[in-house]
């Protein structure tokens, strides 16, 4: 079972192998932590502004500003699945890599928003992620 100090190797470990179907990515897209934009930049060989206009938005949640990869709202998939592949599989989104199918997908979800998005200091942020442990029946430590 995964905890708040738990390091990013052990959330690695506790995944499930991506079976590379695109399911994860059909209704949403993870969000960004700082490094990803780069990296998916320089593999789509475009600026990080151009990805930024293009391809990515910037949402609100738990009170944070964050950006993910575009999708067809409300439910739709990821501007970067193509014939159900995900085309920056490689440079992926460390919530998209970690935050995969099944039982573990769910815990390393938790874990990154915990660690990367709740602001635990900050009311409205909190408020949101009780809703989020209420909504999903999880009790993080």
């Amino acid at each position: 079972m995964l905890k708040k100090n738990s390091s990013l190797k052990e959330v690695l470990k506790n995944q499930e192998p991506c079976k590379l179907c695109g399911k994860c990515c059909e209704y949403g897209s993870g969000f960004l932590v700082e490094e990803d934009a780069k990296k998916i930049a320089k593999f789509l060989k475009i600026s990080e502004k151009e990805l930024k206009e293009k391809h990515l938005e910037k949402v609100r949640i738990y009170n944070k500003g964050m950006l993910r990869p575009k999708f067809n709202k409300p439910y739709g998939k990821c501007i970067f699945i193509k014939d159900k592949k995900c085309v920056i599989h490689h440079v992926k989104p460390l919530h998209c890599k970690i935050a995969c199918c099944g039982e573990p997908g769910k815990q390393n979800d938790a874990w990154f928003r915990i660690n990367y998005i709740v602001n635990e200091k900050d009311e409205h942020s909190m408020s949101e992620w009780k809703e989020f442990e209420k909504r999903n029946k999880i009790k993080w430590k």
